[in-house]
């Protein structure tokens, strides 16, 4: 459909349909569709913009909280109610882990159970270790 359009605007301009001619209009321009609009970029790639939405429980729909600009390259706001929403949480995800990004910021119980759970781990292989060397050894 694009290359429909570009090829009637070059045919109502009565200019030759050389690659070139075809190539000016084409690139770095918005077609108009029937379901969006549609740019193609200077690189000849499709630039879309794009939706992100949030699902509301209550509509049981997905309402739009922000949109990528993609002519400009931007993430626009459309209702900060949508963009502020957490569902079971009062804000957005920590950026940082429990444990911290070198485990430096675990809790002390988390240490125990770690330390607890690589002893056990020991325990129960020593003794498959053994036993299968023990086994290799008979045989």
């Amino acid at each position: 459909m694009v290359f429909a359009q570009v090829l009637s605007q070059i045919i109502k301009e009565e200019t030759s349909p050389t690659q070139l001619n075809f190539r000016r209009r084409l690139l770095n321009h918005t077609f108009n569709a029937y379901s969006r609009n549609i740019l193609i970029g200077p690189d000849a790639y499709r630039l879309e913009n794009i939706l992100y939405n949030r699902f509301n429980p209550i509509t049981k729909a997905f309402d739009t909280g922000w949109i990528y600009n993609a002519a400009a390259g931007t993430i626009d706001t459309v209702s900060d109610s949508v963009a502020d929403r957490w569902h079971g949480r009062a804000g957005p995800l920590p950026n940082k882990p429990t444990c911290g990004f070198r485990g430096d910021s675990c809790p002390e119980n988390m240490i125990t159970g770690s330390t607890l759970g690589v002893l056990i781990a020991a325990c129960l292989l020593l003794p498959l270790t053994l036993a299968f060397t023990f086994f290799r050894a008979s045989r």
